[in-house]
């Protein structure tokens, strides 16, 4: 992932019809990260992208990928992706994992 695409904000604090919709083009679709990205039309949407892009980042993973994250905010992201992986999973949108 691009440095200037790294999340700044979690899971929780992504709308859940947004989250769902992105999921969906990223996922389902196969849009490319960066081209929904240039489709994007707000800042705050291509936040939501950025940290939607992580979901198939395997857990044990997503400490190296989002570094510099505290242990207790680490957790709290854990806790809120295996929500929102399962939030999606009851949608349809089933993602899988892949090697960083």
């Amino acid at each position: 992932m691009a440095e200037h695409a790294k999340p700044h904000l979690c899971y929780c604090q992504i709308p859940e019809d947004k989250l769902k919709e992105l999921a969906r083009l990223r996922y389902i679709e196969g849009i490319p990260t960066e081209e929904l990205m240039a489709r994007l039309k707000t800042p705050e949407e291509r936040n939501y992208l950025a940290a939607i892009a992580l979901l198939d980042v395997p857990a044990e993973s997503l400490g190296r990928v989002v570094p510099g994250t505290e242990p207790g905010l680490l957790r709290h992201l854990f806790d809120c992706r295996y929500h929102v992986k399962f939030l999606l999973e009851e949608a349809g949108i089933v993602i899988e994992e892949k090697p960083v």
